[in-house]
């Protein structure tokens, strides 16, 4: 998710929410958009990808 994805899922929520949306509302929207980018994340460079039928390594 994008930062263009999640302005758009913020202003759903503000929307759906009316004129009045609370800091919980806010924090919850942000703790998606964190556990998304963290789903969404590539593996970190350091570790090398596994590939099907190597044999893995001690």
């Amino acid at each position: 998710m994008n930062d263009l994805e999640f302005a758009g899922a913020v202003e759903a929520l503000l929307r759906r929410a009316g004129p009045v949306i609370t800091w919980d509302e806010l924090a919850a929207a942000a703790r998606v958009k964190m556990r998304l980018d963290q789903m969404t994340a590539p593996p970190p460079a350091d570790e090398p990808e596994e590939k099907p039928g190597e044999p893995k390594f001690a």
